[in-house]
């Protein structure tokens, strides 16, 4: 995926804070954690003004 808006990088983000109950949690923040625990490599990079993320899930089981 690329985007041409202001830098960011996923990957730099802490890892989200899972304790307590869904049902005391404030909505939000999880997205970053589900795609690191989603997906087999994730990646960013900073292409000219662009924000490029690759995303890629092994469906065989097998490394790439």
């Amino acid at each position: 995926m690329e985007d041409d808006g202001r830098p960011f990088d996923p990957l730099s983000v802490a890892p989200a804070n899972r304790s307590g109950s869904l049902r005391d949690r404030r909505a939000g923040g999880l997205g970053v954690h589900f795609v690191r625990s989603l997906l087999s490599k994730v990646e960013y990079a900073r292409v000219g003004d662009r924000n490029r993320l690759t995303l890629k899930r092994n469906l065989s089981g097998r490394e790439e």
